[in-house]
């Protein structure tokens, strides 16, 4: 699908840092991407900062690379946060010349967030959002932040917060879909009038498909995709604030939820992990009991536990939902830990 992207598009989504001419910034996100594109290629090289672009990623060389440039600005995405966390290589370089981080492309869970601030012995990191079709509407800044939140508004942008089924616009600190006007806006998709139609409004609101809200500060919080949240018995769950939860056990090193078919409730919250190093005594109903004793009742992981070795991504970050809900649960899969035996998926 081609998008109708104008030069003011672009420029108006610049986010301004306390950066310099002379900065470096080492980058390995693509510039096709709408991340690199606003954020590096708009912003850095206007300012005049020196851009060191990695030709291929290994989270060595990337640290290699920040020590050796003396890079004070680097952007990444929430992969690359939850390597740099867990990397016992970060002890052998020296990283203490980044002053920014800018963390986009999916949303950075707070427990990552808080991990890498102490890692990087940093007050911030900077998350934004933005998608293809809106460039950036919203960014922490130097003069603007609060931790888990992806920002304020940059100049010119409207947000509002919609029901999406009623279509009530909601308060502060409301769930529902984060809609967006402003300068930043795509002209639309490139001959497709009929998704045109499906993602503008009568009134020019592009509907971004995102579930947040909006603080009594002007902050905006991202929840989740709204195709990706699980309905249990008329109940919203959103997987993100499970997964955020499952991150806070020390066994576990990352975790992705998806909602799996139920004939009685319409779906089941089901949670996929990874074990940290060496935690292989981890087992199901410790992950369901820990998830059980801080969420309401119907967030419960009823829907099972499995453990596989890798939460399938795509290069942005994205945990790939469909492919979780696509496992098959046997232990042929090369995909799953099932330690000594089986999977023993805990239901209720």
């Amino acid at each position: 699908m081609g998008y109708i992207i104008t030069f003011i598009n672009i420029l108006v989504s610049r986010v301004t840092r306390k950066v310099k001419r002379g900065d470096v910034s080492v980058l390995f996100v693509p510039l096709y991407h709408i991340f690199g594109l606003h954020c590096a290629l708009s912003s850095e090289l206007a300012l005049g900062m020196t851009i060191v672009i990695m030709s291929k990623f290994t989270i060595e060389e990337y640290y290699i690379l920040i020590q050796t440039h003396k890079a004070s600005l680097i952007h990444i995405v929430p992969p690359v946060a939850v390597m740099i966390v867990n990397s016992p290589l970060l002890d052998k370089y020296d990283l203490s010349s980044v002053r920014h981080v800018m963390c986009g492309a999916a949303a950075l869970k707070t427990v990552v967030e808080i991990k890498l601030k102490e890692r990087l012995n940093l007050d911030c990191i900077y998350q934004g959002y933005g998608m293809t079709e809106m460039g950036v509407s919203h960014a922490n800044t130097d003069t603007f932040y609060k931790m888990g939140s992806c920002g304020k508004a940059l100049r010119g942008v409207e947000v509002k917060i919609e029901d999406p089924k009623t279509k009530v616009i909601l308060g502060a600190n409301l769930r529902g879909e984060i809609c967006i006007k402003g300068p930043q806006v795509m002209l639309g998709y490139l001959g497709r009038p009929d998704a045109n139609r499906e993602i503008f409004d009568k009134e020019g609101w592009l509907h971004t498909g995102d579930v947040g809200y909006v603080d009594e500060d002007g902050f905006l919080f991202i929840v989740d995709r709204l195709k990706e949240i699980i309905k249990y018995k008329g109940n919203q769950v959103p997987p993100a604030y499970l997964e955020d939860i499952l991150l806070k056990h020390p066994g576990v090193k990352d975790a992705a939820v998806v909602g799996v078919p139920d004939a009685h409730a319409g779906e089941l919250p089901k949670a996929f992990v990874v074990r940290n190093d060496g935690m292989n005594n981890v087992d199901e109903q410790q992950i369901f009991d820990f998830v059980e004793d801080r969420v309401p009742p119907y967030m419960k992981l009823r829907g099972g536990v499995e453990f596989i070795r890798e939460i399938p991504k795509n290069p942005t970050g994205k945990i790939l939902r469909r492919k979780l809900r696509e496992f098959p649960m046997r232990d042929e899969n090369d995909n799953i830990d099932n330690g000594s035996g089986p999977i023993q998926v805990h239901r209720l």
